[in-house]
């Protein structure tokens, strides 16, 4: 199921909300476009709210800022965590 709050973001517009929820002023690297690459996004959660009754409560904000947040508290540096990511994008 895709959750999303019904309105669309670009991905410039979000890296621009995480820089926010980070309080930096972060560097935002541009690299060629993949084959695939969403340039824009949108979700809802209508799926979600038929088979599960599931409403969104939180704003994407907030929501970063909680994450963030988590980050932070954990016992290895954010920088060490995702380097523990598993990524799957792209597998043939």
């Amino acid at each position: 199921l895709n959750l999303g709050s019904g309105q669309e973001i670009s991905i410039n517009q979000l890296a621009g909300k995480v820089s926010q929820a980070l309080q930096r002023d972060c560097r935002i690297d541009y690299e060629p476009c993949r084959p695939g690459d969403v340039r824009r996004l949108y979700a809802d959660a209508a799926k979600a709210t038929q088979l599960l009754g599931f409403q969104p409560t939180i704003p994407l904000e907030d929501g970063l800022a909680k994450l963030c947040q988590w980050y932070l508290q954990q016992p290895l540096s954010p920088q060490e965590l995702l380097a523990q990511e598993t990524i799957r994008n792209w597998e043939a």
